[in-house]
């Protein structure tokens, strides 16, 4: 059986995304299995990638690691230098 896909929760202002296929996620999701869109319309062609988030970070510089762990405390920091941020 192939392992399971892992990602980071990444958190910005008013998003966060899949750090493996770099869509929409839900903040509170376990897994990437439905695409938060934002304040756009969602492209009906959007798949989630199924990944279990395995941390979560920020690119916002005022996004600190207790901030982070506020939202939740499951997850285990991952700093903007490590992972996949989005782009």
């Amino acid at each position: 059986m192939p392992d399971e896909p892992t990602a980071t929760l990444w958190v910005s202002t008013h998003t966060s995304t899949c750090g493996r296929c770099r869509k929409g996620a839900f903040l509170d999701a376990t897994h990437h299995d439905r695409i938060a869109t934002g304040f756009d319309m969602p492209d009906p062609l959007d798949k989630p990638c199924g990944a279990r988030f395995t941390s979560i970070g920020s690119l916002r510089i005022e996004y600190k690691e207790e901030h982070l762990r506020a939202f939740r405390p499951d997850l285990p920091y991952q700093s903007r230098e490590g992972g996949n941020p989005p782009l």
